[in-house]
């Protein structure tokens, strides 16, 4: 009988699945994307935002991402701690945004489920 311990998806076999430089490329996605949405909704539906809350949160991301760009090198794998702390910090930021341009009316909401 096989233990948990040597199974194929123990703790330690899936340690290490997560490549920064994917995460990396996934937030400056996810940056573009908000940029690109906040532009459309505040210029093109003339909605009003706070769009200095709105360009600080974005900007923080992006100064997450080259802090972290130039600190590690491009293969470092990730740790599950190393990588949950990274998505949560994603998650904040967009909680963050839609918080503030309209909470539960804003339509992205569905992007926190």
């Amino acid at each position: 009988m096989t233990s948990f311990a040597a199974s194929p998806l123990s703790r330690d076999s899936r340690s290490g699945w997560v490549r920064l430089r994917t995460l990396i490329a996934l937030r400056w996605m996810a940056i573009t994307g908000q940029s690109a949405a906040i532009v459309v909704a505040s210029l093109g539906f003339g909605l009003m935002l706070p769009l200095w809350q709105c360009a600080l949160a974005i900007a923080a991301s992006a100064l997450l991402n080259l802090v972290v760009t130039f600190r590690f090198p491009p293969n470092k794998r990730l740790s599950e701690a190393e990588a949950l702390l990274t998505l949560m910090f994603d998650l904040a930021q967009l909680i963050f945004l839609v918080a503030i341009t309209g909470g539960l009316t804003n339509p992205f909401v569905l992007l926190i489920l």
